[in-house]
């Protein structure tokens, strides 16, 4: 199986296990409803969420680094934003403090930002999301034939999001192989170190989208007609169950809200 992010992992976890579209729904409502709770103490119930999530799609910690990296410039970013602009009050003190209580607040809550759509991505192979996708949007081009063509576009960039890793991971292993040295000074030489990375993989990626358009005309692809899918897509009750939890905690999250 493909994976977006380029792994080749085939698990068997229960999270793995689940239907794309309930996957879809319910990692959506545990994003929502992390960013609707206002309570420190909800907010690290979600995070013991993550984490019980994380161990059951058998993620390690080399994925939960990978996570990290990904995550930790927006974290600086946002903390510190809070610490050199807290809000205003008498005591400068207690405007530093309630900064820091500020910046630990809206950092975790970004941490499961990213944390519950990694989930989603690292358990969800790129057949089985496009299919989710299309599901998605054959409902609501009962709507708009818009959906329609704004689903071969997600498609195609998710595929070109994909291929474009794999491209630069090959390029930089063949200069690597070369002798280049990436252990550039400076950053006017990281700059241009990037550029043997940078030229090849634009004009690969052009020609791939030449025969990608080409390949399409050919076939006769018309935006509008019903399209079917190798990819079939069966609930079962643990999609369900799932579905219902989600929801669940994404009514609880509302409701603690409306009524803190």
């Amino acid at each position: 199986m493909e994976y977006l992010w380029g792994s080749r992992f085939k698990g068997n976890s229960p999270i793995h296990q689940l239907n794309g579209l309930s996957k879809l729904f319910s990692f959506g409502c545990f994003t929502v409803g992390s960013l609707v709770v206002k309570d420190f103490t909800y907010l690290l119930a979600f995070i013991g969420l993550f984490f019980v999530l994380f161990f059951m799609s058998n993620l390690g910690g080399n994925d939960f680094n990978k996570l990290i990296k990904r995550f930790w410039f927006f974290a600086l970013i946002t903390f510190l934003v809070h610490i050199i602009f807290p809000p205003g009050g008498e005591m400068m003190r207690a405007r530093v403090l309630y900064g820091c209580k500020n910046g630990i607040f809206f950092t975790l809550r970004l941490f499961l930002l990213f944390a519950f759509p990694f989930i989603l991505l690292e358990t969800t192979s790129f057949e089985e999301l496009r299919a989710t996708i299309e599901k998605v949007s054959g409902f609501l081009a009962r709507i708009s034939s818009f959906f329609t063509d704004l689903n071969i576009i997600i498609i195609l960039s998710l595929r070109f999001i994909f291929w474009i890793g794999q491209e630069i991971e090959e390029i930089r292993e063949a200069q690597l192989a070369r002798g280049i040295n990436w252990k550039r000074k400076g950053l006017i030489s990281k700059i241009k170190g990037v550029i043997p990375i940078f030229v090849p993989t634009f004009i690969s990626t052009m020609r791939k989208a030449e025969r990608v358009a080409k390949a399409l005309q050919i076939r006769g692809y018309n935006p509008g007609a019903r399209r079917s899918s190798m990819y079939e897509m069966s609930f079962r009750l643990n999609d369900i169950v799932f579905a219902v939890f989600s929801f669940f905690i994404l009514f609880m999250s509302i409701y603690t809200r409306l009524i803190g």
